[in-house]
């Protein structure tokens, strides 16, 4: 394939119209899933019947730790408290770079094909800008 300014335009189009519609539908969403609770703003599924079909939507809560605040009251948590954390290994690329290709940590690793990605600096060739 050969690229082209065309090739680059169109995807610069197509990218604005995805982020576009992106927010859109996060709009959407949120108006939807705020009429349907009644606005409400407590976690569960709420539903609601058209004469199309039912609509679903499920409010949560994201859960996260601050790691600075945990490393002050760690060692002062109860036996109770630390059952309440899980600890997540993740890989240090630059550290696991340098092992032996025979490694045994090789048998816990798994990889995949990233997901592609493009950046654009210039001159946009699209009308949106």
């Amino acid at each position: 394939m050969k690229i082209t300014d065309k090739k680059i335009a169109d995807w610069l189009s197509a990218k604005h119209q995805l982020d576009a519609a992106k927010a859109a539908e996060l709009e959407l969403r949120k108006d939807l899933c705020a009429a349907v609770s009644d606005g409400v703003d407590i976690p569960g599924t709420y539903h609601y019947q058209t004469g199309k079909g039912k609509l679903t939507a499920t409010l949560g809560i994201n859960f996260k730790i601050d790691e600075e605040a945990l490393s002050q009251i760690k060692p002062k948590l109860s036996p109770d408290e630390v059952q309440c954390l899980q600890i997540k290994h993740s890989l240090i690329l630059k550290n696991y770079k340098l092992l032996n290709p025979k490694s045994i940590l090789n048998r816990a690793i798994t990889t995949n094909p990233a997901t592609p990605t493009l950046k654009f600096a210039g001159k946009s060739t699209t009308k949106e800008e």
